[in-house]
This record gives C-alpha cells, sequence and structure tokens, in this order.
C-alpha cells in the first residue's frame, strides 16, 4: 500500500495542478476581456470630455504611472504572500476603477481611475504570472506561458469588440459600468485557487529583497526579457493611446475600431497556439527576434493605410508580433531564475514594461503634436527595429530544450 500510495498522489497532484492551470487561465481570459471593454476606448473617452492630445496621452499613462514604482514590490509579496492573495485584490481593485471612472464623467476621476486599474491588473497579472511559471519547465513551460498568453490574448480580442459596439449604442459610461459587473466574477473565481507551494517568507522581507534587484539585474536572461519586452511594449503603447484617434481622424465608427483592435489580439492568439512548435523549429532566440520585425512591420505600414482591409493586415502584423514576444520574454525569466525568487524576477521585469508604458503616451503624445500621429508610428517602427540588435548580446540565455 505504502508503494501504491506515491503514485496516487503524483497523479492527484497533477490533475490539480492541471485544474488550477485552466481556472487560472480563466481568470486570465475574464480579467482582460473586461479590462478591454473599456481600456482601448479611454483615449476617445478622454478626447470626448476635451482633452487635447497630450492630455489624452498623459490620461492614458497614468495607468502605468504608479505601476512602474510598485512591480518589484509586487512581485516580492507575490512570492512572500503567494499568488492567490494578489490575484483576489488585484481583482477587485479592478472592479473599484471601473466604478469610478463609470460614475463621474471628469478628467481628473478619469486619470485616477486608470491608475487603480493599472495597480489592480499589476498584482493580477504578477501573481498570475509567478503562478504560471512554477508549474512546468522545458517544453511544458513553454506551452504553460503560451496558453496563458492565448488567455489574455482571447481577453483581449473579445473585448474590443463589446466595447466598441457598447459604447456605439450606450455610450462610455454604461459601456465602463457594465465592464464593472463583468469584472466581480473574476474576483469570485480568485477565491477558489490553490498555491502550489506555500509563500517562502520566513527567512525574507520586503526591503531585504529589495536591495537584491542589482544582483537579479546581473543575469543576462532577465536582462534580456526586460530589454526585449521594454522595446516592444514602448511601441505598443503608441498603439494602445494613438491608434484609436488615427482610426477616428480616417472616419472609422467605435465598433469598427473595435474590430480593427480585435484582428490584433486574434492573430496573437493564432501564433500563441503554436509556440512550442515554433520554437522547436527555429528556437527562441529567432523566434522572439522574428516577432519584433514582424510588429515593427505592422507599425510602419498602419500610417500609410487607409482602407479597412490594409489595416487590418498592419494589425494583424503587430499582433503576430506582439504573440511571440511576451510569452518569450517571460520564458527567459523564467527559465533563468530561482523558483523561490520568481514573482521577484517577474516584478522586476514588469517594471521595465510600466515604464514603456508610462514614458510612452507622453513621449509620443509630444511627437504626435509636433510631426502628427502617422510620422510617430513611422518613428516607433525605426526604434524598435533598431534596438533588436540588443539581444545578440544575450543570445546564449535562451535555452531551447
Amino acid at each position: 500500500m505504502s508503494q501504491e500510495n506515491p503514485s496516487l498522489q503524483d497523479a492527484s497532484t497533477q490533475l490539480e495542478s492541471s485544474r488550477q492551470l485552466w481556472l487560472t487561465n480563466i481568470i486570465t481570459l475574464l480579467s482582460f476581456t473586461a479590462l478591454t471593454v473599456v481600456k482601448p476606448f479611454i483615449p476617445l473617452y478622454a478626447a470626448s470630455l476635451g482633452a487635447s492630445t497630450l492630455a489624452v496621452g498623459l490620461v492614458v499613462s497614468s495607468f502605468s504611472f504608479l505601476p512602474f514604482f510598485l512591480a518589484i514590490p509586487t512581485g516580492i509579496l507575490t512570492d512572500l504572500w503567494g499568488a492567490k492573495r494578489l490575484i483576489v485584490l488585484g481583482s477587485v481593485g479592478g472592479v473599484a476603477g471601473m466604478v469610478l471612472a463609470s460614475s463621474f464623467p471628469n478628467l481628473v476621476i478619469l486619470s485616477i481611475s486608470q491608475g487603480i486599474l493599472g495597480v489592480s491588473q499589476l498584482f493580477v497579472i504578477v501573481a498570475i504570472q509567478t503562478f504560471i511559471g512554477s508549474l512546468g519547465e522545458g517544453r511544458a513551460r513553454d506551452a504553460n506561458f503560451g496558453l496563458f498568453t492565448t488567455s489574455s490574448s482571447a481577453g483581449q480580442l473579445i473585448g474590443p469588440l463589446i466595447g466598441g459596439r457598447l459604447v456605439d449604442s450606450l455610450g462610455y459610461r454604461a459601456a465602463i459600468g457594465i465592464s464593472a459587473l463583468l469584472s466581480i466574477i473574476p474576483v469570485l473565481l480568485a477565491l477558489n485557487l490553490r498555491e502550489t507551494k506555500a509563500a517562502l517568507g520566513a527567512n525574507r522581507s520586503l526591503m531585504a529583497d529589495l536591495h537584491q534587484v542589482p544582483r537579479l539585474l546581473q543575469n543576462d536572461g532577465v536582462k534580456t526579457a526586460i530589454a526585449s519586452s521594454f522595446v516592444v511594449l514602448f511601441v505598443e503603447g503608441l498603439r494602445d493611446a494613438f491608434y484609436p484617434l488615427y482610426l477616428d481622424h480616417l472616419g472609422f465608427s467605435v465598433t469598427i475600431i473595435g474590430v480593427l483592435l480585435s484582428v490584433r489580439s486574434l492573430m496573437a492568439i493564432t501564433i500563441r497556439l503554436f509556440i512550442p512548435v515554433i520554437c522547436e523549429h527555429f528556437g527562441r532566440y529567432f523566434s522572439l527576434l522574428g516577432g519584433m520585425v514582424l510588429m515593427a512591420a505592422g507599425v510602419m505600414l498602419t500610417p500609410l493605410l487607409f482602407g479597412f482591409w490594409p489595416l487590418a493586415f498592419a494589425s494583424g502584423l503587430m499582433g503576430t508580433g506582439m504573440g511571440l514576444t511576451q510569452p518569450l520574454s517571460m520564458i527567459a525569466v523564467a527559465d533563468n531564475t530561482e523558483p523561490h525568487e520568481l514573482g521577484f524576477a517577474m516584478g522586476v521585469r514588469m517594471t521595465g514594461n510600466r515604464l514603456a508604458q508610462f514614458v510612452n503616451p507622453v513621449f509620443f503624445g509630444i511627437t504626435s503634436q509636433l510631426v502628427g500621429i502617422g510620422n510617430s508610428f513611422l518613428l516607433a517602427g525605426v526604434l524598435l527595429l533598431s534596438t533588436t540588435g540588443l539581444l545578440l548580446r544575450w543570445r546564449s540565455t535562451f535555452r531551447d530544450k
């Protein structure tokens, strides 16, 4: 009997891990759906409240301002407290941010609500990425992160379609209010999560771990993840903040804008389904490099196109590139970090992400006013292509298992 128990326990553990993986991805899907019902249309909502192009950039950047400072502490707290607590807390904060934005049609309140939503999403994403990273290694980790990023892209596919229709039919405030109701479901689901391991808080503290940031930044795998993710999200932020304004200028309805935004997510979903196969044939390094080049092509083509189908093609290129780069940067962190520091390392990576998302709307808000939105897209593409050479320094960090 003692010989049978280990195999039974292994089977039970594997079944429970699989259940938790799927539950986590359902939470991811619903969280991103609720968020992207609202977030892609915040630039248009802010403009409708009288915001200038620069003011729109400031409203959008408020989503990433506090997360830039809180990303590393959030990663450490995930290691100390466990992922479940952070996921629940972030999900509750998401509901609060939506309710605030829906209740008061004011640019200042809108910026505050974006700050709350940014911190809330930070909690959820860092905790879920840490949770996912603890569930497997090697190709299994590729598949798990591929499933996670597919779930997030599915939410980003569904959300803008729903949001665009709701805005055209009911207006911005009603759309945000409906999204707040949807945000309650992830809260309830997160209560059913179970930690895969105990939080390792006995011999660690928040301040002690903060002093370890320079040591972690000496890790080439972490540097690879930060550099690639930063550049991609810097460019992606331009699309988030000003792509809806560009399409609105071309005369597209909010519903069609939502469709074009969703094309990006559809392609990201599609490519992520094949990440294990792509990595098997081309390796993680060339897969990441190819994704960055595809995204640059889509960004640079956008201001040269005016019809729906050409713009959909460019949006698809951006989605394909984004679909490859983000999970591969997460894998680079997970492969080069000790399990007990995974949340910490994900927080460090997220700091770079939030810096990109905070600086980008302000930077491109200024350039858009000076040289126009179209030229800003061309500039973003050039920046992305010119920085891909950084990856050559850290190619050896990609473990093609």
